[in-house]
């Protein structure tokens, strides 16, 4: 098509001078990142003042705003967003992780003198706020923006968390925790989609994973705080009010996503983003080039649909859920599945877990064992360590299987040995824990388009915070009662069903390939 005025070229073709922009530093570009860097014909690039890839896009362009991102090099930048969203991630934790802590806290406090079935409520409202947080989240997150949604709902947040850290009955306790994961789910909801926005095709899975680092970092302080405090619950929210404070500052400080700037109609912006991010690495950015959505999306006509479909309205936002349900069917019922498996699973582990490895681990105590939780806790950042360095080579089949079928496998071993063997599994099963979660999130970020991303993000969140409740109210009811080695086995079989329902239906491998920009029908 030399004389066209398309120049199609194989990734083999692509150089660092065919670019809109001439990186100063940063390593050679991988094979296969940059397809089509413009639209620019041969003949026009001959014209505007070179020949071959020399001049290529040095002029003016169309260039889908992927393929920019797939062209930054990892540089200071990079590192940056990637500490922000581990800092977030923390603060996050900070708040979501302290509800078990908070338990022998509630049981001794004498306006509350909380049983089984007390605290299963106090902890079904943190995911009740969640569902409504998340539903609400596709619209807050696409009409307001990435950023904005996260800064605003930090700050709410915040002042729902000391306003627990205050209460004095029991209503008021449990109605003010579902009012802030109301405001914490919005910001999660925000923060993924923002996070994975910036991120080249390349090495996406690696970096997707290391954000999850800050997770444990943030519940090891509630475990620190926990045993320096005693348990003491209100001690225990105010921390996470401090977090949501750290984390509306953290995303004040950063940038709007570049993909939804440009999904949204706002280039120009967009372009102020990529010209920062290749200053970072000492390049140079062409702002005289269009960014565009995919390939296919050159049009005007798909371009003021995709712009329209973001300008905010009831409607847009219907439209939204309707395309998600009607064109991407198959792959939303999957992670559906996956996301009422990890409600079944490691929700309950999470709110349970404390007092029954305590039972199983130092049966003669009551107070909880946090050097013992602590361990099980490093045993979780080891995991996600490892799963940063093997997410794209085990791809997001594998890393379902490691967190559900092997994790079952070990707490099923787990329940069948004694204490020291126990502890040891724990943490090795710890370890595992975090790679069905990344592989959840990852999957439906990478599979689902711009335009729907966000939708997608809110539907599943919801469906798995909906699940979370059932979940926790019921097991509230017995889980006293329940021996721990029941307890284990019973995790153990429901993580085996849901690895098996993995092999069986997994849909497509996500790993290693480009994100969908504009409307494109994956499944």
């Amino acid at each position: 098509h030399a004389g066209s005025s398309i120049a199609w070229r194989s990734p083999k073709a692509v150089n660092r001078a065919s670019l809109p922009f001439r990186p100063l530093l940063g390593p050679p570009f991988s094979q296969g990142t940059m397809a089509r860097p413009c639209t620019l014909g041969l003949a026009d690039r001959e014209a505007a003042g070179g020949t071959g890839e020399e001049a290529a896009c040095t002029k003016a362009g169309k260039l889908p705003i992927g393929e920019a991102l797939d062209a930054v090099p990892l540089s200071r930048f990079m590192v940056w967003h990637v500490a922000r969203m581990v800092a977030a991630w923390a603060c996050m934790a900070m708040s979501q992780e302290a509800t078990p802590y908070t338990f022998p806290g509630l049981k001794r406090d004498p306006s509350f003198k909380a049983g089984h079935e007390g605290l299963a409520a106090f902890a079904a409202a943190s995911p009740a706020g969640n569902m409504l947080g998340a539903a609400l989240g596709g619209w807050a997150v696409d009409c307001a923006g990435r950023r904005t949604t996260a800064v605003a709902g930090s700050a709410l947040a915040a002042i729902t968390h000391f306003a627990i850290a205050a209460a004095n009955s029991w209503s008021t306790l449990v109605t003010y925790r579902a009012v802030q994961c109301v405001f914490s789910a919005l910001v999660g909801s925000a923060l993924v989609a923002w996070f994975v926005e910036f991120l080249p095709t390349h090495r996406r899975g690696q970096l997707l994973a290391s954000f999850s680092i800050g997770w444990p970092i943030g519940r090891g302080v509630v475990i620190l705080v926990a045993s320096k405090a005693n348990d003491h619950w209100r001690v225990l929210m105010s921390m996470g009010g401090v977090g949501f404070v750290a984390l509306a500052f953290i995303m004040f400080t950063a940038f709007e996503s570049p993909r939804f700037l440009v999904v949204s109609g706002k280039a120009d912006k967009a372009r102020r983003v990529l010209a920062a991010m290749h200053a970072s690495s000492g390049g140079r950015w062409n702002d005289k080039v269009t960014l565009v959505t995919t390939n296919d999306s050159d049009s005007d006509s798909e371009r003021k649909s995709l712009t329209s479909a973001f300008g905010g309205g009831g409607s847009s936002t219907a439209g939204r859920f309707w395309a998600l349900l009607t064109e991407h069917t198959r792959l939303l019922l999957f992670v559906l599945v996956i996301f009422a498996a990890l409600a079944s699973t490691t929700v309950l582990i999470d709110t349970w877990g404390p007092d029954i490895f305590r039972q199983l681990i130092e049966p003669e105590g009551d107070a909880l064992p946090h050097g013992v939780l602590m361990s099980f806790n490093l045993g979780d950042l080891a995991g996600i360590v490892v799963s940063i360095i093997v997410a794209d080579r085990l791809g997001r089949r594998g890393s379902f299987l490691v967190g559900f079928l092997l994790q079952g496998l070990l707490f099923g071993s787990m329940a069948e040995f004694g204490r020291h063997p126990a502890l040891i599994i724990g943490i090795i099963a710890s370890g595992c824990r975090c790679f069905a979660w990344e592989a959840a999130g990852m999957f439906t970020l990478e599979v689902f388009p711009t335009e729907l991303r966000a939708m997608a993000v809110s539907v599943t969140q919801t469906s798995m915070r909906l699940f979370s409740i059932g979940a926790v109210e019921l097991s509230g009811r017995f889980v006293g009662g329940l021996n721990p080695r029941v307890s284990l086995l019973t995790f153990a079989a429901l993580l085996s069903i849901a690895g098996f329902f993995v092999m069986l239906f997994f849909p497509m491998e996500t790993a290693n390939t480009p994100m969908v920009e504009g409307r494109e029908r994956r499944a």
